[in-house]
């Protein structure tokens, strides 16, 4: 079929495909990665570590990120770069708490104390016991981060201060 102005709209969903999954990849690759890095460092190093990488996302998370969104936004004009920022800074924090409580859960586990009594270094143990362990929440943090971030694309463009009018994609489409 085609839409109002005589476009295809087969051609405009797979465009539009396009446009949120290169948004997807980047909020994933700019936030969640480095997020679920910052949260295992967190949970397993502890102390001072712990304490700047958490204050500093509760501060972040202190704050809804729609109005902080909207600001940057308004700040910036239209368009997914300014978004793609908010949204992975958003990916980084939360990835980053839930990554820093498994690791505590993890590193408080008996296989861990095994290991480091038959002599494994910390770094051993983080990279062989700790991070395998938790491997299948990561990639189920992953999913979501990565659906959440389409969402948010198509919930942009549709309010108009997404894409630029005229590009495909399914926010746009809808609107």
């Amino acid at each position: 079929g085609t839409n109002q102005l005589g476009q295809d709209m087969l051609s405009r969903i797979l465009q539009g495909a396009r446009l949120s999954l290169t948004f997807g990849v980047l909020v994933f690759v700019l936030g969640f990665i480095p997020g679920t890095v910052l949260g295992i460092i967190s949970g397993y190093a502890g102390r001072w570590i712990d304490y700047l990488i958490q204050r500093s996302g509760e501060s972040w998370t202190a704050f809804p990120q729609l109005p902080i969104l909207l600001t940057v936004i308004a700040a910036v004009g239209p368009g997914l770069k300014a978004a793609v920022v908010v949204i992975a800074i958003g990916a980084l924090f939360g990835g980053s708490r839930l990554m820093r409580a498994l690791a505590l859960i993890e590193k408080h586990k008996d296989y861990v104390l095994a290991a480091r009594s038959l002599g494994a270094t910390e770094s051993d143990v983080l990279i062989r016991h700790v991070v395998p362990n938790i491997m299948p929440y990561i990639l189920l943090g992953a999913s979501s981060v990565f659906a959440v971030a389409i969402l948010a694309e198509a919930v942009l463009s549709f309010l108009g201060i997404g894409a630029e009018t005229g590009t495909p994609g399914w926010g746009i489409d809808l609107a």
